[in-house]
């Protein structure tokens, strides 16, 4: 009689099994295809991400082949490696050393962080890390303290900027900022609109963050932003964090016909904006209508929020008075 406390071949096996099943869907939301609000898109992420496209296959294979438990933990433990590497491996390309480029002619410069209210930074190291981007426009997420950008910040960051602040977001430009408002929202997100001067001519510039998506109802969110912007008339740019990953099927359709200011010319490869030690998803981002063309994107801030910041370049695709 054989032990029973000593799992069979078999039961050993069926567990291996049910760890595979287990694993599908951590690959999936590892992919960003699968998130709240966008159902079951099961076969999908082994297109975004191929490495990891191994580690299903490879570990289903070692359940099969024949040979010692040993070996089968090593394959199993290899196509795992795999996996990670996959997703590390284009980290050294993700922030680019030194600071932007000089803004060409008629490019604005575009700034969003989530700054995580200066949990992991002092403000006056974020007001530092912004002034090196020489951004036109600033858009910051859970800014305040007590309702206020701290002075240390906006000292850093230079006096030439004006601030407008609403709620835990807050907007600084160099250029003035003409109408702002605080659009209110049924499903939960924070959305201002400040009107300014971008690229020449008058613009929409708004701010926008979302609640984690377990927490609110993700397609209600973006059909009431789809609502907002379809009732704008001016040229716009969107930036915030959305905390909703670049392959999500809600911000792809309500951003159908933008432009994504993070695919940008020399822009980098690997776009990922959070957790900012290891970034596997880009959950904050920066569209344009349009009347927009990008020109560069960079990430910034490594180590001073959970976010990384993101930093575009946009020029107007037909500049005012142009013939």
């Amino acid at each position: 009689m054989g032990n029973p406390t000593r799992p069979t071949p078999f039961r050993r096996r069926a567990r291996l099994v049910a760890g595979s099943c287990l694993l599908a869907p951590a690959l999936v939301a590892l992919a960003g295809r699968w998130w709240p609000g966008d159902g079951w898109r099961v076969l999908l992420p082994f297109v975004y991400l191929p490495a990891a496209a191994a580690v299903l296959p490879a570990l289903l294979g070692a359940l099969v082949l024949p040979g010692r438990r040993s070996a089968r933990a090593g394959l199993a433990g290899a196509a795992m490696l795999l996996g990670a590497l996959g997703v590390l491996r284009e980290q050294p390309a993700l922030l680019p050393p030194g600071g932007p480029d000089e803004a060409g002619e008629g490019e604005v410069r575009a700034v969003v962080f989530n700054v995580q209210t200066y949990n992991s930074a002092s403000p006056k190291r974020i007001g530092e890390l912004l002034r090196a981007e020489r951004p036109d426009v600033v858009g910051l997420l859970e800014a305040t303290v007590n309702g206020r950008v701290p002075e240390e910040l906006k000292r850093s960051l230079g006096p030439e900027y004006r601030w407008v602040v609403a709620r835990r977001l807050a907007v600084a430009a160099r250029a003035p900022l003409g109408a702002t408002r605080r659009i209110e929202s049924g499903a939960g997100a924070y959305i201002f609109r400040s009107e300014a001067q971008l690229g020449g001519g008058p613009a929409a510039f708004y701010l926008v963050d979302f609640p984690w998506p377990l927490e609110r109802d993700a397609p209600a969110l973006f059909a009431e932003l789809e609502g907002v912007l379809a009732a704008e008339r001016l040229p716009s740019v969107v930036v915030g964090d959305f905390n909703t990953p670049r392959q999500s099927r809600l911000l792809r359709r309500a951003f159908a016909g933008w432009t994504d200011l993070s695919v940008a010319p020399d822009g980098p490869r690997h776009l990922a904006t959070w957790p900012a030690e290891a970034p596997i998803w880009q959950i904050d981002h920066a569209f344009a209508s349009e009347h927009f063309v990008a020109r560069s994107a960079r990430f910034f801030g490594a180590g001073a929020s959970d976010h990384l910041g993101l930093s575009v370049g946009f020029a107007r695709s037909d500049p005012p008075g142009a013939d």
